[in-house]
């Protein structure tokens, strides 16, 4: 009877051992997963924190003024050739008028003065009314509203003079002194520097066609 108990106790240990064994590669399965777990785990948390910057940033960007502020130094050309176009086409009637007067066509001749003379003021008395939209706009001192229109007042004055060759010699320096004024306003950030460019180019034409017409009159 010892004898069979012994061997019934050893079978049991071994089929103990046998049942240990089978089962440890599932556990090494099992342990194989679950430490895998942890790096899916990080990689879900990597993508994660990714996409919630990638959100962030373009939160930020959407509504920080500073991140879309457009840059002051890059104009949209595109945009300014209109008022090139027009400001050089605003030449014509001066030149016209400096070519009426050297025709020798007597009617051309007087049109010439007459209508160069008369354009001159009209002209002068636009370059006044740019101040008066431009301080309607921005935060500027009332005195400018004031100068806006002092150069309509003294074209009329211009167009008062019987005398053509006393017209010209009005203008001239007037249009000089209208063009150092807004080269103040621009020195003081008032008007766009594009448009102080093309406001001397186009002064410094209109000047010439006064002259020459002064010119033909004299002489």
């Amino acid at each position: 009877m010892p004898i069979l108990q012994n061997k019934l106790v050893w079978k049991s240990i071994e089929a103990l051992h046998d049942e240990a064994i089978g089962t440890m590669p599932d556990v090494g399965k099992d342990v194989g997963i679950i430490k895998s777990r942890p790096a899916i785990i990080s990689n879900n948390k990597s993508a994660n924190d990714l996409t919630s910057k990638k959100s962030e940033q373009n939160i930020s960007a959407r509504f920080d003024p500073l991140v879309n502020a457009p840059d002051e130094n890059k104009k949209d050309t595109s945009s300014l050739k209109i008022p090139k176009v027009l400001g050089w086409a605003g030449l014509i009637p001066f030149a016209l008028a400096t070519v009426g007067i050297h025709s020798e066509i007597d009617a051309l001749v007087q049109h010439g003065f007459f209508g160069g003379t008369t354009y001159g003021a009209m002209i002068l008395g636009f370059l006044g009314a740019v101040h008066w939209g431009l301080t309607m706009q921005n935060d500027r001192s009332p005195l400018w509203y004031i100068w806006s229109i002092t150069p309509t007042l003294l074209g009329f004055c211009v167009l008062l003079i019987p005398h053509v060759e006393m017209r010209i010699f009005a203008l001239l320096p007037l249009f000089g002194f209208a063009w150092l004024v807004d080269r103040r306003a621009a020195n003081e950030g008032l008007i766009p520097n594009w448009y102080m460019r093309l406001r001397s180019i186009l002064t410094a034409g209109a000047l010439i066609c006064l002259s020459v017409m002064l010119l033909a009159y004299l002489f």
